[in-house]
């Protein structure tokens, strides 16, 4: 089961290509106000979210600070957009 999942959150995660990688880099790119287009949408989070459950369900041993960071950025954006 665990390469089903793995191949599972890999094409889901593939569908946005922002969702990639920790998160941690980009977000200095967008704190010193460099802004990357789609990296803050709905779709970025819900691939991280959903990729990152399916990774863990899978037994792998993963870093998760870095994409609970891109998480939580993107949370805060859509909050600040209201």
């Amino acid at each position: 089961w665990e390469v089903v999942l793995i191949v599972c959150a890999h094409c889901w995660a593939a569908r946005f290509p922002m969702s990639f990688g920790s998160g941690v880099p980009e977000i200095k790119c967008e704190v010193q106000k460099t802004h990357l287009k789609g990296y803050l949408s709905e779709g970025v989070l819900s691939a991280k979210v959903g990729g990152l459950m399916l990774v863990e369900a899978s037994g792998l041993q993963v870093g998760k600070e870095g994409p609970f960071v891109h998480c939580a950025a993107v949370i805060c954006r859509k909050i600040a957009d209201l």
